[in-house]
């Protein structure tokens, strides 16, 4: 049993063969202590254990598999529309050579087919389906054609571009550096080297390709003058959808393909690849391959790199776009912040043909500052550009108080549920998802510009009600705090302790018959407008005009002491009769006579708020007080200002004169009155 059993365990695992002997010595023995009964039970938990962890292995290995599968099913059935779309595109932009819409689809297709085959490329790696075919190739010659693909792309940016060989050994052929590789996966590896060079290397920067040979291998790199990579980020760049920036504000998108597949196929081709980096000091990408011997027959290499294999947003223009003429240049003003220049375009091309003016920025940073110059009637922007996200662009706008009336449309790839909630907390007032077309577009822009010129018209209306009406009645800093929600006016009815002038013109009714209509009506314009400049000047509330007649309230609708009320209205009249002497010699003129006008003066508790109807209402006080202050101009000296007992006790003497009692209508008892000196020199209320 036991030689049996040792050479079945042979073939099986080493846990196996230890249960085996295990049971072989209970066998020889005979005997099952309590010890050798609980290492049994353990070697049976550890050969389960050991079986749930091989299942789950196989189920991983076989959801691995699906997912490649998918991953190739999915970019062979993207290839075969993009073979039906890009042929017609590039025949439609040779025709149309001045179309830029043309150029901007074709552009964007070839990056489709970039990244739909960098990602077969990886799966077909990953499954052990893709094989090379290696062929000698002259290292120079294929550095020299990549060459003359990538300095048109070069010169575009104004980039200075260089290629140097260098090779180490003393050979006879020396110049001639041969590596068997792949022309495919070699031309792949270069170019996306390349790209990223383009892609980070600013205007007016430098890139270099370099190869350098040595007896055993072949170094090739690509060194450019970008911001350089931190050495912390370093070990994720060649890792699959790996991005060294996941935030919001990254410089560039990218999909984290392009580095992981070089990766791969520079291992096929039994070489290594790296970087060398560091922040503020450009990046080196390199890889090395395996030196050969020059082949016996040598011959020209021929292949046309393709130029798809140069990422198009490394291509393109990410510098800001003037302000465009649209059909209409009286259309409202449209502010575009996108980060891809084509994205950008076709937006602008979208607003212009439907009437619209715009403006575009190439990040958010740099949409604030074009909006806080010339401030947009709308913003889109995307979610993702770099330095200012669209999110801290909007939260930007809003907390800016000459633009947070402004509406912003957030444009993005991002439209789950969870983002579309997000970028309204933040304040967007609409969600556009790509992709869109024109006619989404334009109708969110022409229904938020509606909604806007909707708002304006109410604000408009609000500052002629403001200025017909309240700017007649009330002070402006009175009218200030009204408007901005510190004072009511609406409030309901209430009592109040106020202090009620009324003034009149003696003789004026009879006086305006002698000198109709026009010249009285503008002598009596004049004199409301001099006597609303002296009341407001003293923070007095204009209850109403009745013909030539006015009242004004004191400590309604702004409170006021009962001192600081009665101080205000007396210097207030005192005022108002000086006002009146300098008017005095035009109504002369007029033909009005010598008119002189009466002032009465009255505090007391009185109903103050809104009376009238629906249609029509007015802010007064109403009560025994309103009418007493009205009897008191009345009894008033033409030329003169009378004031109550209740008044004349906040005021110091000198500043009155008893003029002894009066029988007022509607009082029960005589009243006694004062009048105001107008000799004295102490000012009642500054």
């Amino acid at each position: 049993s036991c030689a049996r059993c040792t050479c079945f365990c042979r073939c099986v695992s080493p846990f196996r063969r230890r249960r085996c002997a295990t049971l072989a010595a209970v066998a020889v023995f005979g005997s099952t202590t309590s010890f050798e009964v609980l290492r049994l039970s353990a070697f049976q938990r550890q050969d389960r254990a050991e079986r749930e962890l091989l299942q789950a292995n196989d189920e991983l290995k076989a959801i691995d598999a699906q997912k490649t599968s998918f991953f190739q099913n999915v970019s062979h059935e993207l290839r075969t529309p993009l073979t039906l779309i890009l042929p017609p595109l590039e025949a439609a932009s040779q025709r149309h050579p001045e179309d830029q819409d043309m150029e901007m689809a074709s552009r964007n297709a070839k990056r489709l087919l970039r990244l739909v085959n960098q990602l077969l490329d990886l799966q077909k790696l990953k499954a052990g389906k893709r094989s090379l075919q290696t062929v000698p190739i002259d290292v120079e010659q294929f550095l020299r054609i990549c060459r003359g693909s990538f300095q048109a792309a070069c010169a575009s940016k104004e980039i200075d571009f260089s290629l140097r060989i260098e090779d180490s050994c003393d050979l006879q052929n020396m110049g001639e550096i041969w590596i068997t590789a792949d022309t495919d996966a070699l031309e792949k590896i270069v170019f996306n080297f390349l790209s990223n060079a383009l892609k980070f290397t600013p205007q007016g920067g430098s890139i270099q390709l370099l190869a350098k040979a040595n007896l055993q291998s072949v170094h090739i790199s690509v060194t450019d003058t970008g911001p350089g990579i931190a050495e912390d980020q370093q070990n994720r760049l060649f890792k699959e959808f790996s991005q060294l920036d996941y935030t919001t504000t990254r410089e560039y998108e990218g999909t984290g393909l392009g580095l992981a597949l070089a990766k791969s196929l520079v291992y096929q081709l039994r070489g290594d690849v790296g970087v060398n980096s560091s922040l503020g000091e450009g990046s080196e990408f390199w890889f090395t391959i395996p030196r050969t011997t020059a082949p016996e027959t040598p011959r020209i290499l021929e292949f046309n790199p393709r130029d798809w294999l140069l990422d198009p947003v490394a291509l393109s223009d990410i510098k800001s776009t003037a302000d465009s003429t649209p059909l209409n240049e009286d259309g409202a003003l449209v502010l575009v912040a996108d980060d891809i220049a084509d994205l950008r375009a076709l937006v602008a091309k979208f607003l212009r043909e439907a009437g619209y003016r715009t403006i575009q920025a190439a990040n958010g940073k740099e949409a604030l500052t074009i909006a806080q110059k010339q401030p947009p009637d709308l913003i889109i922007t995307d979610w993702m550009m770099p330095e200012m996200s669209g999110p801290d662009l909007i939260e930007a706008v809003k907390k800016d108080p000459s633009l947070n009336s402004v509406p912003v449309v957030l444009l993005t790839a991002k439209s789950d549920d969870e983002s579309k909630l997000e970028g309204r907390q933040i304040g967007a007032d609409s969600f556009l998802g790509k992709p869109f077309n024109g006619k989404e577009l334009t109708s969110i822009v022409k229904n938020l510009l509606s909604l806007k010129a909707r708002e304006r018209e109410i604000e408009d209306l609000n500052r002629m009600l403001t200025e017909t009406v309240l700017k007649r009645y009330l002070p402006p800093e009175l009218i200030d705090r009204i408007v901005s929600g510190e004072l009511a006016m609406d409030k309901p009815a209430e009592m109040r302790n106020v202090t009620v002038l009324f003034s009149d013109l003696c003789g004026f009714t009879a006086a305006s018959e002698r000198i109709g209509p026009g010249p009285i009506s503008e002598m009596l314009n004049a004199y409301l407008s001099t006597m609303n400049e002296v009341i407001f000047k003293h923070g007095g509330t204009i209850d109403k005009f009745i013909g030539d007649a006015i009242m004004v309230l004191f400590g309604a609708p702004l409170v006021l002491s009962p001192e600081d009320q009665a101080l205000r209205a007396c210097q207030c009249a005192l005022d108002m009769q000086t006002a009146m002497d300098a008017l005095r010699p035009q109504f002369i003129q007029a033909g009005l006579g010598e008119l002189e006008m009466r002032i009465g003066i009255h505090q007391g508790d009185a109903v103050v708020g809104n009376f009238g109807s629906n249609q029509r209402s007015d802010y007064t006080a109403i009560g025994p007080t309103v009418n007493f202050a009205s009897r008191i101009e009345g009894a008033c000296t033409p030329g003169e200002v009378f004031v109550s007992e209740t008044i004349c006790g906040f005021l110091p003497k000198e500043n009155t004169i008893n003029t002894g009692a009066f029988a007022l209508k509607g009082m029960k008892s005589p009243q006694t009155l004062y009048a105001l000196s107008k000799s004295s020199s102490t000012p009642l209320s500054s």
